[in-house]
């Protein structure tokens, strides 16, 4: 072979060896773009996309779940292969439809008013429902918590919204829902003629079109003391004071048990309610009667498990004692006797009269109750006319017995007295024996049980006054509104047991997340006005841009929701933060799953351009004092 010929065949072969390295290189760099894309996709969780390189020019192909999906998937290829020309040939499936609920709607009913929740069809039926509201009872105060995302109702529909009305207006506690075709109704009537008539109106304007679920019930009274008291005297029959039974079968029971003591127990009408003890109630009545039956003279006094016989004079020491030990041997178990043989010196007497005339008044849920003794119906009157005019005729129970005996003295002065300090507590009992005057009460401030006993014992010296108050601090807290820093915090609480959850790969909340939304709206209830920050995270897979839009678009979808569930948008601040504030590793998945989450945080509140700046004293901070009444807290 001649040179001439060698000097082109090695050219050859160099270029053809060029050309192979070059072949390779340009593999190797695909197949690394091509790895670069498909990992950004498999932290978005799209394994539906494939990946074709040829050079820097990368092509997508696959069919996505939805547009939202397809776009996604292009803009992190292109932004985890900047360098590459990138094209999307992928399908999308079109998104049907969104599904709507059928209408429900709650009203719940107590004393501050109406608050409806729930979602109706449009603007006009939440229209229609307030409008029917205030036609019932025009003073009536309506919350509506409604969104307008249901369904529309099928035709022939309205029916519902008279009956939801008419029961959440005319029963003063009660929960309704309404759905097409039913509605349930849970609440409370004042008393059993009310309840029937409003079972007959509901059932009425249903007819047989809706279906009716009515758990309609009618307050239990609660006798507060639960006393039996009754009395003999020299030559005369026993005479009933006081009778409270647990139930109509008991009062028949007491009512045998008197008859044949004489006339004086003709009108007897036995109290029916909650508040007695457990086991033999009657069973002590009839140990009592019995004892007093025995005795000249005498009274028998059972408060709750408390057995008193007193014997009065002319009773001797041998009869007082005969009945004493049959008094003790027949009261049920579970019963504390106490027996006492009163002389017959004047001042017993006067310490029998005044421990003899009596009144008690109660307050609980159900309403006010006085019962007791007045030396007159114009004293009846005047007490009865004055409880009304502070609490309302329509909670106000009078059980009051004119008696033919001397009251204490001022004691119409003392009675007022107590229902003027009856009406600052929320619950409890005021007790009147002779000179005696015992409080018993709930106040949501402790301040004022200083008042109360200083008022008392300032203006009734003759009388001996004890008080003892207790104070819901918890409750009392829970009523007062909940600033930024505190509001966050417990909505961060409520996320974090139960985490919002996005679709894969998107934005949009799934279904199951609808409690925690509707939990964290409830608790924007108990917040005040301070602007809330809703926080977006996300794990540091993918690149950093596309994280933080990312996060930005799942704290406004959350922001979203909740303005749907009634919170003001006006108080939400969406803030995305991408991968910025990690809370875990990033290099292990249980991390990385830490990290995609929602925060919540109180954003800082603008300036007043009026204030100074500086910062009010926090409301909710009060000096406790200590009551040096003997009340406890």
């Amino acid at each position: 072979m001649s040179r001439y010929l060698l000097f082109p065949i090695i050219a050859l072969a160099l270029g053809i060896a060029i050309w192979q390295v070059a072949e390779r290189s340009s593999r190797a760099y695909e197949r690394m773009l091509v790895e670069r894309v498909k990992n950004g996709l498999e932290v978005l969780g799209y394994d539906w996309v494939e990946v074709k390189a040829d050079g820097l020019k990368l092509e997508l192909h696959g069919h996505a779940p939805d547009t939202f999906a397809r776009e996604l998937a292009l803009e992190s290829a292109r932004a985890t292969a900047p360098i590459a020309t990138v094209t999307s040939y992928a399908t999308a499936t079109l998104a049907p439809p969104e599904r709507r609920d059928p209408v429900r709607v709650e009203l719940l009913r107590d004393k501050t008013g109406v608050t409806m929740t729930g979602q109706t069809a449009n603007r006009q039926m939440s229209k229609r429902l307030n409008d029917a509201l205030i036609a019932r009872d025009a003073g009536l105060e309506i919350q509506d918590l409604t969104g307008i995302q249901a369904a529309p109702p099928p035709r022939g529909w309205g029916a519902e919204i008279d009956i939801a009305t008419l029961a959440a207006s005319a029963l003063p506690n009660a929960y309704v829902v309404m759905e097409p075709g039913q509605v349930l109704i849970d609440g409370q009537a004042a008393n059993a003629e009310e309840r029937a008539r409003l079972v007959g109106a509901l059932r009425r304007a249903a007819g047989e079109a809706v279906d009716l679920s009515l758990r309609i019930r009618i307050p239990a009274r609660v006798i507060a003391p639960f006393v039996f008291s009754a009395e003999k005297e020299p030559g005369q029959p026993i005479r009933l004071e006081m009778c409270a039974v647990r139930t109509e079968e008991e009062e028949g029971t007491v009512r045998a048990m008197l008859a044949p003591a004489g006339s004086a127990n003709e009108i007897l009408l036995c109290q029916v309610g909650l508040g007695g003890p457990s086991g033999d109630w009657t069973g002590a009545i009839a140990a009592g009667l019995s004892a007093l039956d025995k005795l000249p003279a005498g009274r028998i006094e059972i408060e709750y498990r408390h057995a008193h016989l007193n014997g009065a004079p002319p009773t001797s020491p041998v009869e007082f004692e005969a009945a004493s030990k049959t008094f003790i041997e027949s009261l049920p178990e579970g019963f504390k006797p106490d027996t006492a043989l009163l002389g017959d010196d004047v001042a017993t007497r006067i310490g029998i009269e005044r421990e003899l005339f009596w009144m008690t008044l109660t307050r609980s849920s159900l309403g006010i109750t006085i019962s007791g003794q007045v030396p007159s119906e114009a004293a009846a009157t005047a007490i009865s006319a004055y409880a009304i005019a502070i609490f309302g005729a329509d909670v106000v129970t009078l059980d009051l017995r004119v008696v033919d005996r001397p009251p204490p003295k001022h004691w119409q002065i003392a009675a007022l007295a107590m229902l003027d300090q009856l009406a600052l507590s929320s619950g409890g009992d005021v007790r009147l024996a002779g000179y005696t005057i015992a409080v018993r009460g709930e106040l949501a401030d402790p301040k004022l049980a200083h008042q109360i006993h200083h008022e008392l014992t300032d203006g009734l010296p003759d009388y001996d006054v004890t008080t003892v108050f207790e104070f819901d601090l918890p409750a009392r807290m829970a009523v007062i509104s909940m600033p930024g820093p505190r509001c966050a915090d417990r909505l961060s609480k409520v996320q974090r047991q139960n985490p919002i959850k996005f679709s894969t790969g998107s934005t949009r909340i799934t279904k199951d997340s609808g409690p925690v939304l509707d939990a964290l709206a409830r608790v924007f209830e108990g917040c005040t006005t301070d602007p809330i920050e809703v926080g977006g995270h996300t794990d540091s897979q993918g690149a950093e841009d596309l994280n933080q839009r990312v996060s930005q678009a799942r704290a406004e979808s959350v922001v979203t929701a909740l303005a749907e569930r009634g919170v003001a948008r006006a108080r939400l601040i969406a803030k995305g933060y991408g991968e910025s504030v990690p809370v875990a590793d990033n290099q292990t998945e249980e991390g990385r799953a830490r990290n995609r989450r929602i925060e919540f945080l109180a954003a800082p509140k603008p300036l007043d351009p009026k204030s100074d700046g500086t910062k009010d004293p926090d409301p909710e901070v009060e000096e406790e004092t200590e009551d040096a009444t003997g009340s406890k807290e």
